[in-house]
């Protein structure tokens, strides 16, 4: 009988490995007062900092150690006295995991819970990926998925993440979880925003990884039934990347072969306003050194492919480097097929520029400069003619052609037709223009010493205007002169030559005329 006692005596203390002695009652008396009652704390702190001990190796009662009796307050009405004892014990413990996985326990239960539970993690910390509790960290993502337990499983993800060993696991759970509920979208923008994640660096599946989260949104956008999805994603997740231009490649790439995806690329262009710059960003990832700005211009070149990179070139315009690149190419295109004076007439009314602060050749020669150069060419004279007409209310330099197509008509009388067709468009005022600015000699001048009918009648108009103007202006002032030296003299008479004035009466200086 008595050997049958020690065996069980054996077998109790083997179970218990290294726990020590029974706590004396005073011990005893002072935890559970203040398990109940928080006024009774500080009277158990000032016993246990005399003699500190691991609680979860010290019984307070045969089979219950210290610390089961605190985890124990943990799930009672009195939970911040025991979460109070829990925090003074905290270090000294063995089983440092068991107050946080008996909080989290009780969370499931009881959302009020999580106020505990975020001042647990402020003081102690505690990797939920470490934790057995069907491991928290299991657990959580479980509740991720759900719509209904989302929101509280990402509050005690917030507070376990700095210390996780599976830091991405929350990002990959939303990600998965937004491709089946759009609703998780929030969620997902949420957590990225507060904790920078880069998605570009964290795999889309942690069972096997390798494909990242941003190489799983790429591949969204190039298909048309899952492009809307992807980009709203991209949208939210773009500051935190580091492959930040891919979306733009990808959309631009996707419009090349589906014409819907130029929507999408606005959208996009339009949510990054002065950072999406196609003449920076390369065309294809793969093989840096080709803009998208570049196959653009190419595409603008060709007749079959012009109206498609008109329209991608008008979404990027606003935020682009090389800003003049489609008026300088859709004018050379001009210069080779008039037909496409409505596409250039089209552009400069929804970006208006000066002709004559475009280069033609970079550095050297103004798109201005070309025109005046084939004004005087008969061959293409008529084209430059049109499209001056076009593009006259934005240039800074207004009377060259006017000079260009005159001085070609002093060479040949044939050009009069050209100089009043564009005359009539322009009814420039030849007082006011300087055929010779060096010899001070005006147009007008120049059409007097010429004595030729056909230029007097043309700009006779203006001339004539300007010459009545400044007769009219000349009548007008010699009709007041004589006004004013009528009241003078008048004035005079009646004041100064009147006897009956005394002299101190007469005023010392005639007013000035009016």
């Amino acid at each position: 009988m008595l050997s049958k006692r020690l065996l069980m005596l054996t077998l109790i203390v083997s179970s218990f490995g290294s726990i020590q002695a029974m706590v004396d009652p005073t011990f005893k008396a002072l935890l559970e007062a203040a398990l109940a009652d928080k006024a009774a704390y500080r009277a158990f702190e000032e016993r246990f900092k005399r003699n500190v001990c691991d609680v979860d190796k010290v019984l307070v009662e045969p089979f219950t150690t210290v610390g089961k009796l605190i985890t124990h307050g943990l799930s009672t009405a009195h939970r911040r006295e025991a979460l109070a004892v829990a925090k003074l014990v905290q270090n000294s413990r063995s089983d440092k995991t068991v107050t946080l996985r008996e909080l989290y326990e009780a969370y499931v239960d009881d959302r009020k819970v999580l106020a505990d539970l975020e001042d647990w993690f402020f003081h102690f910390g505690g990797d939920v990926d470490a934790i057995e509790y069907e491991s928290i960290g299991e657990d959580i993502t479980t509740l991720l998925e759900a719509q209904s337990t989302r929101k509280d499983a990402l509050a005690v993800a917030k507070l376990a993440q700095d210390a996780r060993s599976e830091k991405e696991l929350v990002v990959q759970t939303l990600y998965k979880v937004y491709e089946s509920d759009p609703m998780a979208l929030e969620d997902l923008k949420t957590w990225i925003d507060e904790f920078e994640e880069d998605i570009d660096r964290i795999d889309y599946d942690p069972a096997s990884p390798g494909k990242k989260i941003g190489d799983h949104i790429t591949d969204g956008l190039k298909e048309k039934a899952t492009r809307k999805a992807a980009l709203a994603v991209a949208m939210i997740v773009e500051e935190k990347r580091s492959k930040n231009d891919i979306v733009m490649q990808t959309l631009y790439r996707a419009y090349e072969s589906d014409l819907e995806a130029l929507e999408d690329l606005k959208k996009w262009v339009d949510g990054f306003e002065g950072r999406e710059d196609v003449d920076e960003v390369d065309y294809d990832p793969a093989n840096p050194g080709k803009k998208i700005g570049e196959c653009i211009t190419e595409l603008l070149n060709s007749p079959a492919t012009r109206q498609k990179a008109l329209a991608a070139a008008a979404v990027v315009q606003r935020d682009r480097s090389f800003n003049n690149e489609v008026v300088r190419a859709l004018y050379k295109a001009y210069e080779r097929d008039n037909g496409v004076y409505d596409d250039l007439k089209s552009w400069l009314t929804l970006f208006p520029v000066d002709i004559d602060k475009v280069y033609y050749d970079l550095l050297k020669d103004t798109i201005g400069d070309r025109i005046t150069i084939r004004l005087s060419i008969d061959v293409h004279r008529k084209e430059a003619l049109a499209i001056s007409k076009l593009l006259q209310g934005a240039r800074s330099d207004q009377k060259t052609v006017l000079l260009t197509l005159f001085k070609a008509y002093e060479q040949d009388q044939k050009v009069f037709a050209d100089l009043k067709e564009w005359q009539d468009f322009v009814k420039a005022d030849a007082h006011k223009i300087y055929y010779d600015y060096a010899k001070n000699i005006t147009l007008a001048q120049r059409i007097d010493a010429l004595k030729r009918n056909d230029l007097s009648d043309l700009f006779k108009s203006t001339t004539t205007n300007a010459r009545d103007g400044k007769k009219a202006n000349w009548s007008k002032a010699v009709g007041l002169g004589a006004l004013a030296a009528g009241a003078g003299l008048l004035y005079y008479y009646m004041i100064y030559k009147d006897p009956k004035k005394s002299v101190s009466e007469k005023p010392q200086a005639l007013p000035a005329a009016a």
